[in-house]
């Protein structure tokens, strides 16, 4: 039988740096299926009992625990060592003569790993003092070493610099080569920014095997796309998560982390939006950097005009694009916080339990995902109030639409495109409400794919030709066949042959400018789920038969599961999945004999037969309808009138469908 091979991991670590240590383990052990044959090294320089103990009870949760050691390290050896901020990483230098192995890797406590570290035990580290990333921040030495050093000790400014923060380390050779004196005699004799990795960097700068990138990726380095799907280790080396409240991605990936694995977790008392500071000065700072430019031009100064002028260009070009950074970010943070991290192991903790204190960012994606859900509980039961402000919303988007079409202004359409298509039907009696609503969907943040507008052959003449020529010049696709009343909004699709999923709308609603972006964002984590914004809740009797529709529980709230007792509702916007619709419902003879006139109901019933089940967003608002659009819609005979039950009981008893 081949005995296992064990890979020792060491982390420093005091009770300050606590918070960081356990989200560190606890990403190490739910990225490494098969932990038994980790050891693991906490050299503990002043951690609490009370930590520790916590610690350990978590870490022999996992179903296949790791050696945990704890390896009291004195803090009064480190306080004769001056250094810059934390100390505790400068006992990395010092586990050559603290453990007895051979290779250990080392791995700061503000790491978070989505990767398995078994895989470095394939490096051959042979010849070489470590492994190690090359840093993100600036790859060779003249970032951190200055030029009397680089003169004094013979070695080359533009060598490789790498980070300190996860080292692959050779004990053995550490020890040969007696490395950790020569790194202490360093810090002594030279002033140095980054502590010991200052010192690893300048003794060993032949001596370290480079790492691929993604063992060790800063975090003001990721994009937020990278950030919604990690597959690496992140490094949060300029500000700790823990301490600054930011609503970047990668921020909020890491309080979402730690709050899964049950950890308790204060809000930090420092605050920082990405987006909502900084931006004026960011503007004066390339504004500022311009005029440099053209001052070092007139002086023909060539070399400072043209960093001036890359400069003046880089920040310009940051102010301008912070909509796209902003929908960038929305999106992954929407991604994230629909994204469960905790491990299996640790989902039922009760150690560590979380604060009853609220964590920024965690309870909800952001104030653009919520605004819409207080509004829409204010004007949910007051007519009069909701139907002010649906008055004034089209006064405006008529005025709107009349410019541009007039070119008297010009539509600002989203550089950012989705690959998601949005459809929708229409009829005469909304041929003044159509143009708005598909106004309204130009404006997105997001860039739909392309809009299609399917209409009955009688209905085609309700555009008016100039509003026609207008919204074709934006994309939007205008389509006549054969009138199947609401079903023409989704139908026509997929007889088109898409199979990608695709967004359908009412012709009656006005939608926010985050609609669609929340959408789609939300949409991506839930492939075989049925996403809407706007949903109810079916109940049953006690004998398991469906309620009358005007039973039900109307416009609920996000709750975070998937369910076939969830009801999508079109005017919110759902996420349609081709692969949910089976052959029976495309049929246009059963949609004629069954359900002719409630799209969501037959939807809803190829769902069940299909397996998919539905979903609430989170993004909630208020549905708002153009005035008078209700008394000419399909509300009236399928809820007023009755007609939902009957349709519903019609679909059901024909599929045989069950709820469970």
């Amino acid at each position: 039988m081949k005995t296992k091979s064990m890979m020792d991991i060491a982390l420093a670590n005091d009770e300050y740096y606590f918070t960081g240590l356990w989200s560190t383990l606890m990403s190490l052990l739910a990225s490494t299926p098969d932990a038994s044959n980790l050891r693991i090294h906490v050299i503990d320089t002043g951690i609490e009992d009370a930590s520790w103990e916590r610690l350990s009870i978590a870490v022999a949760k996992h179903p296949s625990p790791p050696t945990l050691l704890r390896k009291v390290f004195p803090p009064d050896e480190l306080d004769k060592i001056r250094v810059p901020g934390q100390r505790y990483p400068i006992t990395k230098l010092f586990l050559p003569e603290l453990l007895e192995c051979d290779r250990v890797l080392y791995l700061d406590s503000d790491l978070l790993i989505f990767r398995n570290v078994c895989e470095l035990q394939a490096v051959d580290l042979s010849g070489y003092a470590c492994a190690a990333v090359i840093n993100e921040d600036a790859g060779t030495l003249d970032f951190d070493l200055s030029q009397k050093q680089f003169q004094r000790l013979n070695l080359d400014p533009k060598s490789n610099y790498f980070n300190a923060g996860l080292l692959y380390m050779n004990l053995a050779y550490w020890r040969s080569n007696d490395l950790t004196n020569k790194c202490l005699n360093y810090m002594k004799a030279h002033t140095y920014r980054l502590a010991e990795q200052s010192a690893i960097n300048a003794v060993m700068t032949d001596e370290i095997l480079p790492l691929d990138k993604n063992w060790n990726r800063l975090a003001n380095f990721l994009t937020p796309a990278e950030v919604a799907s990690p597959s690496f280790i992140i490094h949060y080396t300029s500000h700790k998560p823990w301490l600054l409240h930011s609503d970047s991605p990668v921020m909020i990936l890491w309080r979402k982390f730690t709050h899964d694995t049950k950890f308790s977790i204060e809000p930090p008392q420092d605050k920082q939006s990405v987006f909502d500071r900084f931006n004026s000065l960011i503007f004066l700072r390339g504004f500022a950097y311009g005029l440099a430019a053209v001052y070092y031009a007139c002086l023909q100064k060539k070399s400072e005009a043209d960093g001036y002028a890359y400069a003046f260009t880089y920040w310009m070009m940051y102010f301008s694009d912070r909509e796209n950074r902003a929908r960038d970010h929305a999106i992954a943070r929407a991604k994230i916080l629909n994204t469960p991290y905790a491990p299996n192991w640790l989902s039922g903790s009760e150690e560590g339990s979380i604060t009853t204190t609220p964590v920024p960012g965690l309870s909800t994606i952001g104030k653009s995902f919520i605004k819409g859900e207080r509004l829409g509980v204010l004007l949910r039961d007051r007519g009069r109030s909701r139907n002010f402000i649906a008055k004034s919303i089209q006064v405006r988007k008529e005025a709107q639409l009349k410019a541009f079409v007039d070119g008297k202004k010009q539509l600002r359409v989203a550089s950012a495109k989705s690959d998601i298509a949005i459809s929708m039907t229409s009829w005469a009696p909304r041929a003044r409400t159509l143009p708005l609503v598909l106004l309204s969907i130009l404006e997105q943040k997001l860039a739909p794919l392309t809009v299609y507008v399917w209409l009955a052959p009688e209905d085609e003449v309700m555009i008016k030709a100039e509003h026609k020529e207008f919204f074709e010049g934006y994309g939007v696709e205008f389509h006549v066949t054969e009138d199947i009343i609401p079903h023409k909004k989704w139908l026509p699709v997929l007889e088109l042959g898409r199979k990608e999923p695709f967004v359908i709308i009412d012709d009656d609603t006005y939608y926010p400018k985050d609609w669609f972006s929340s959408l789609v964002a939300e949409a991506v984590q839930y492939p075989e789920n049925i996403l809407a914004h706007r949903c109810h809740r079916i109940l049953v009797d006690n004998d398991h038969q469906l309620l009358p529709y005007d039973q039900w529980q109307k416009d609920v709230r996000y709750d975070g599961k998937a369910s076939n007792y969830i009801f999508p509702t079109g005017c919110g916007g759902v996420m349609i999945q081709p692969d949910a619709i089976g052959e029976d419902f495309r049929r246009r003879d059963l949609i004629d004999k069954l359900c002719p006139i409630a799209d969501d109901v037959w939807l809803k019933a190829a769902y069940l037969q299909s397996g998919f089940k539905c979903r609430k967003s989170h993004y909630s608002f208020p549905c708002l309808d153009y005035p008078g659009t209700q008394e000419s819609g399909l509300a009236v005979k399928n809820v007023d009138q009755g007609a939902n039950d009957q349709q519903l009981k019609d679909v059901f008893d024909y599929f045989d469908l069950k709820l469970d």
